[in-house]
């Protein structure tokens, strides 16, 4: 065994704060306690493949960065869903029209 007194490790202070006294601690909390937040559920995504022409890339991208400045997370994806949605709505189709 080595005589060595160096501390190498964090112990239990790495996972648990040291209190004074455990009764004071339930008795009146220092800290308050914090909500748990819930992530909304990620979209369901089909994962595709297409080929667009140089131009409609640029235009994807302009359109991602335009919206990118409303401080939102905006992918191509959304910039994609919003497009269809928009023509879908200029051509007067549903997807209920699909079943």
């Amino acid at each position: 065994m080595s005589s060595s007194k160096k501390k190498t490790g964090l112990g239990t202070s790495a996972f648990f704060t040291p209190q004074a006294d455990e009764s004071d601690a339930l008795s009146s909390p220092t800290e308050p306690v914090a909500e748990v937040k819930e992530k909304p559920a990620k979209p369901k995504k089909v994962r595709t493949t297409i080929t667009l022409y140089p131009e409609t890339l640029a235009a994807m991208e302009l359109l991602k960065v335009n919206a990118r400045r409303t401080g939102k997370k905006v992918t191509l994806s959304d910039v994609f869903a919003e497009a269809v949605d928009a023509l879908m709505i200029q051509k007067g189709l549903s997807l209920d029209q699909l079943t």
